[in-house]
């Protein structure tokens, strides 16, 4: 358990992660709002009929939302429900992941034991990454765009984490359990790693952003031959390199091995909960992230019987190339699924139905 919470009551620390969350909702929800629109970020609130800035109170998250309900006191004019959504969605999300990262140690490796100001530092490196997917989900739903804003301001914030703490990776940028060293237990590790943290923290986060974004330009160029149309944006592409500025390149593989199982299970539940016939990939890729945020210990310490493991998968290029091609087919095939859902007589895209 990390050290500054294990004196302090659990449902305190979820309870503050929760109204936390709620309230970095509101500001994503905001920001993504405002992207949207073209228009200058700015963290209060104004009403898009009447353009009066509404009182402090109704931006209190959740209470604000649900006293005011959802519309403008000055026009009356209704907000969209989904606000409140977003604050209640964002504020579990913290939760989960605090308890995962806290209570069930879903980080801790045996490779990676970063110094006690940057054990905390990761902590909020990653509640960033989450604020940042939120608010690329919400614009990718709401307008199947996930605006540069978003996913280059998300590059440079986690690329400059890397570099400025060289502490906050969840495994390093190369570690081979094939080349345990003689006469010791463990993994290979290169000595510069320890020696140059600041220089380490670029190669893993630039390493991210490269795998994330390529392999989703990769599937994006596949995908377009074999069903003859652009069926991933470029946003998709800068979304996964933000990922990958944060997670590094191995983190980053299985987001993206994941994201169609994910997108099996969210896009169910938001076919049930609102009748749409088409879901953007992103919203995929960022809850696969969220996922591997919260089970990255189980994933990499993961073997079979027979032998089989993850942390020896990854020093095996054999094996990363079968891995990554396992990624970028599931990817392809998903969409495919996509493209037949979609050309279902009386089947018709959100956007051609309006």
């Amino acid at each position: 358990m990390v050290t500054l919470f294990s004196d302090l009551p659990i449902h305190w620390v979820l309870l503050t992660s929760f109204l936390v969350g709620c309230v970095v909702g509101r500001l994503a929800a905001n920001w993504a709002s405002h992207c949207l629109n073209g228009k200058r970020f700015r963290p209060g609130a104004l009403c898009d009929q009447c353009k009066n800035a509404t009182p402090a109170w109704t931006t209190i998250p959740v209470c604000g939302t649900m006293l005011s309900r959802g519309s403008c006191p000055s026009c009356g004019h209704r907000r969209s429900p989904s606000l409140l959504g977003i604050e209640l969605g964002t504020g579990i999300l913290f939760a989960v992941y605090i308890l995962a990262v806290v209570s069930y140690e879903a980080q801790a490796t045996s490779e990676v034991r970063p110094d006690d100001l940057w054990r905390y530092g990761r902590i909020v490196s990653h509640l960033l990454l989450i604020s940042l997917l939120v608010a690329a989900t919400v614009t990718d739903l709401i307008d199947y765009v996930i605006p540069d804003q978003v996913t280059l301001t998300g590059i440079a914030i986690g690329l400059g984490i890397a570099v400025v703490s060289g502490d906050t990776q969840i495994i390093h940028l190369w570690v081979d359990w094939n080349q345990e060293r003689e006469g010791l237990q463990g993994a290979y590790i290169p000595e510069w790693i320890k020696d140059h943290r600041h220089l380490h923290g670029l190669a893993w986060s630039l390493a991210g952003i490269v795998t994330g974004g390529g392999l989703t330009w990769l599937a994006r160029l596949i995908s377009s031959v074999i069903l003859g149309q652009e069926a991933l944006g470029f946003g998709d592409v800068t979304l996964m390199a933000m990922i990958g500025a944060f997670l590094g390149w191995q983190p980053t593989l299985f987001v993206f091995l994941l994201a169609p199982f994910c997108g099996m299970v969210v896009g169910a539940a938001v076919k049930l909960l609102t009748n749409r016939s088409f879901i953007p990939y992103g919203p995929f890729l960022s809850f696969s992230a969220f996922v591997v945020l919260c089970t990255w210990r189980w994933i990499w310490m993961w073997e079979s019987e027979g032998n089989l493991s993850v942390r020896h998968l990854f020093g095996d290029p054999v094996g990363l190339g079968i891995l990554t091609g396992i990624a970028v087919g599931g990817t392809v095939a998903l969409l495919g699924l996509i493209r037949l859902y979609r050309i279902i007589p009386g089947k018709q895209r959100d956007g051609e139905a309006e």
